[in-house]
C-alpha cells in the first residue's frame, strides 16, 4: 500500500508548496530542540564530570584514610594498589612544604604550580580519556595535597547515547507535529488550492466552455474570497468567449462579402473595360481618319476639334488600359515571364523610347549607367521596361521647365540592383508620401494640366513586387524626388565594385 493509498485521497504529495511548508517546519522544530540540546548537553556532561570528581574523592578518602599509621612509601604503594581497580588510574602527591612525595600508577599531567595557577580547577585530558582533580591539602585530614588521574573513558559514551536519546525523541515529535499540521493544512488549504489549479490548468485545455470549471464552495475566509474570484473570472471570460465568437462569425461574414465584392469589381472593371476599349478604339480609328484623309482635308478650326477628340480618346484608353492592368493584378491573373535581363539593355531601350517626350516637354534626360557593367536581374523584360518607363514618365511630366531627369543603377549592401530615377520637381510633401501610392489618388495634380489617371505608381509597385522586388521614394520639397526599385541579381552576379556608397534611402512604407 503507497503513502497516498494509505491516508486516501490526500493531494498533498503532488503539491511543491506544501512539501516545503513541511521542510520548513522539520527544520524550525530541529533548530528549536538544537537551541536546547546545546545547554542540555553541557549540563549533563557537567554534572558527569561532578558525579566522577565525587566518585574520585570517596575512594581516595576511603583508601586513604589510614595515612597516618603508613609512611609515604606505603602511602604511594596503597595508591598504587587503588589505581589497578577503580576509577582512580594515578595521582601525585605533594608534601605541606609543596615538595613532590612521589607519584602512583599513572603520573599526572597537571603540576602543582599549574593547579595552584588554576585555582585547583579539575583538567580533562585532550583525549577526554582522563580527568585530574586536585584535592588541595587539609590540615585537619589530609596533611597533603594529592592530583588525582581520574578514568573519563567512560563519559563520552554516556553523553552519546544522551544526544542519541535526544535526536530520537525530537524525530518522533518533529513526525508527530509536521504530520499533524499538514494534516489540517490539507484540509483547510492545500486541496482547495489544488484543486483550484487543476480547474485553471482545465481552462486553459477547454477554452470554449471554461464555465464548466467553476468551482462550488461555501467557505467564506480568503481562500473562499479567491475561489469567488475565480468564478467570476470564469464567467466573464465565457461572456467574452461568447461575444468573440459573434464577432468572428460576423468577421468572417464581413470578409467573405468582401472577397464576394472584390470579384465582383474586378470583374466588373475588367468587362466594362473591354467593353469600354472596343468603341474608344473605333473612335480614335475615326479620328485619326479624319485626321490624316487626304481626299477630304479638314479646315483648321475642324483639324483643332478633331485632335482635342484625339487627345482625349488617347487618355481614356490609357485609363482603361491601367484599370485592366491594375484588375488584373488585384485579380491574380497577370502572367510573369521570369528571366535573366540586362538592366542596361532596358535602360537603354526606354530613354531612346521616351525621348520624343522629353523633347516635348523641355526635359533633359541624363543616363548614369551609360557604359558601365551592371550585373543581370531577375524579371519580366517587358513589366520591367513598363515599371521603368511610368517612373521616367513621371518624372518628366511633374518636372519643372527646363528640368533634368537621371536614371541611374547601382548594386545595393544587399545584393539586389537598384534603379533610380531623379527629377528636379517640386518634390513631394511628407505628409502625402503615405497616399503616394493609393489608387486615383493624384495628391492634387488633377487640379493641373498634367494628365495622369493615379493608378500608374500602384501598378508599378505591384508589378515591382510581384518581381519579388521592393520599391521606394525619396523627396526633398522645392529640390526635386528620386523613385527607385529594387529587383534581385542573378547568382554571383555582385561585383564589390559596384556597392552604393553613403547611406541608402529608406523603404517606403504605404
Amino acid at each position: 500500500m503507497t503513502v497516498t493509498a494509505a491516508f486516501g485521497r490526500w493531494e498533498v504529495f503532488n503539491c511543491h508548496l506544501c512539501w516545503r511548508i513541511a521542510m520548513a517546519v522539520l527544520l524550525a522544530i530541529v533548530v528549536i530542540e538544537a537551541i536546547i540540546l546545546v545547554p542540555s548537553y553541557r549540563n549533563y556532561e557537567r554534572d558527569l564530570l561532578t558525579r566522577l570528581e565525587e566518585t574520585g574523592e570517596a575512594t581516595v578518602t576511603a583508601g586513604l584514610s589510614l595515612f597516618s599509621h603508613f609512611g609515604n612509601r606505603d602511602l604511594l604503594e596503597l595508591g598504587a594498589a587503588l589505581a589497578d581497580n577503580s576509577l582512580l588510574k594515578g595521582g601525585a602527591m605533594y608534601g605541606t612544604d609543596g615538595a613532590a612525595m612521589g607519584t602512583f600508577g599513572e603520573p599526572p599531567e597537571l603540576t602543582l604550580g599549574q593547579a595552584r595557577r588554576r585555582q585547583f580547577s579539575p583538567v580533562r585530558t585532550k583525549d577526554g580519556n582522563r580527568y585530574e582533580v586536585v584535592w588541595p591539602m587539609d590540615t585537619g585530614a589530609r596533611p597533603y595535597t594529592l592530583i588525582g588521574r581520574l578514568d573519563s573513558s567512560w563519559i563520552q559514551p554516556e553523553l552519546n547515547a544522551f544526544v542519541l536519546r535526544i535526536v530520537g525523541l525530537v524525530f518522533v515529535i518533529s513526525l508527530f507535529v509536521t504530520g499533524g499540521t499538514m494534516l489540517v493544512l490539507n484540509r483547510m488549504l492545500f486541496s482547495p488550492l489544488l484543486a483550484l489549479r487543476q480547474r485553471m490548468l482545465a481552462t486553459t485545455q477547454d477554452t470554449e466552455h471554461p464555465i464548466r470549471y467553476a468551482i462550488e464552495s461555501k467557505r467564506d475566509d480568503e481562500l473562499g474570497d479567491v475561489i469567488a474570484a475565480f468564478n467570476s473570472l470564469l464567467n466573464r471570460l465565457s461572456g467574452n468567449i461568447k461575444r468573440i465568437g459573434q464577432q468572428k462569425k460576423y468577421l468572417l461574414d464581413a470578409k467573405e462579402m468582401a472577397e464576394i465584392s472584390n470579384h465582383a469589381k474586378s470583374a466588373f472593371l475588367t468587362r466594362m473595360s473591354h467593353e469600354l476599349r472596343t468603341p474608344m478604339n473605333a473612335i480614335l480609328g475615326y479620328g485619326q481618319f479624319l485626321e490624316s484623309n487626304p481626299n477630304d482635308p479638314l479646315t483648321p478650326s475642324q483639324k483643332e476639334h478633331v485632335q482635342q477628340i484625339l487627345r482625349g480618346g488617347n487618355h481614356l484608353l490609357e485609363l482603361i488600359n491601367e484599370i485592366l492592368d491594375l484588375a488584373s493584378i488585384e485579380a491574380g491573373k497577370i502572367n510573369l515571364s521570369i528571366s535573366e535581363v540586362s538592366p542596361a539593355l532596358v535602360i537603354d531601350e526606354c530613354l531612346t523610347l521616351i525621348q520624343p517626350v522629353a523633347d516635348e516637354y523641355g526635359i533633359t534626360v541624363e543616363n548614369k549607367v551609360n557604359g558601365e557593367p551592371l550585373p543581370e536581374v531577375r524579371a519580366d523584360h517587358t513589366r520591367f521596361v513598363q515599371v521603368l518607363l511610368n517612373l521616367i514618365t513621371n518624372a518628366i511630366k511633374y518636372n519643372r521647365d527646363n528640368g533634368t531627369v537621371i536614371v541611374d543603377g547601382r548594386l545595393s549592401s544587399k545584393g539586389l540592383l537598384r534603379i533610380s530615377v531623379t527629377d528636379t520637381g517640386n518634390g513631394i510633401p511628407e505628409d502625402k508620401l503615405k497616399d503616394l501610392f493609393e489608387p486615383f489618388n493624384r495628391l492634387g495634380a488633377e487640379a493641373t494640366n498634367i494628365e495622369g489617371t493615379g493608378v500608374g505608381l500602384t501598378i508599378t509597385r505591384q508589378l515591382v513586387e510581384l518581381m519579388n522586388g521592393a520599391m521606394g521614394v525619396d523627396s526633398v520639397v522645392g529640390t526635386g524626388s528620386t523613385f527607385w526599385f529594387d529587383l534581385p541579381v542573378t547568382s554571383g552576379a555582385a561585383s564589390p565594385k559596384s556597392i552604393l556608397s553613403g547611406g541608402e534611402p529608406i523603404l517606403f512604407q504605404a
